[in-house]
């Protein structure tokens, strides 16, 4: 049976990367206030015309039990977060799972609007492309089809 990673490795920053109209940066981090099961934060930052940036807001899902890992955006700008282990040690089957968020830019909020699990063991990382989304695991080295 496969152990749950260590502490430090779910409490890391996961990913960086901008919106789709580059004007806000998204920095996630796995886990709140180094909890890795307490969900996950994500602070978005303004980006202005020179590149530089300001205005940092933080977002914590406070969805418990999930390890999120990487991002993407649909077609919508709709933030797609895959989700590694829900409340099951890693290596249990289909605990991985997406959540949908709605990223609201004029209220500055994301909302969850679904959580699907997608029959993974521990998703892991996420893209989009024209209506598909891809995801793969580390456990066993799979992207589904």
């Amino acid at each position: 049976m496969l152990q749950p990673p260590p502490t430090f490795l779910v409490c890391l920053p996961c990913q960086i990367n901008f919106t789709s109209n580059s004007e806000e940066l998204l920095f996630k981090i796995k886990g709140i206030n180094g909890n890795p099961s307490s969900g996950e934060t994500i602070t978005r930052f303004d980006v202005d015309f020179t590149g530089l940036i300001s205005y940092p807001r933080i977002f914590e899902t406070g969805i418990s039990n999930i390890v999120p890992f990487s991002f993407a955006f649909d077609d919508d700008d709709k933030l797609l977060v895959a989700n590694a282990f829900k409340s099951s040690i890693s290596g249990n089957p289909n605990l991985g799972s997406v959540n949908l968020y709605n990223f609201e830019d004029d209220k500055k909020i994301f909302s969850l609007v679904e959580n699907s699990k997608i029959g993974q063991t521990t998703t892991c990382w996420i893209r989009y492309n024209s209506s598909y989304i891809f995801t793969s695991q580390n456990v066993v080295n799979s992207i589904p089809f």
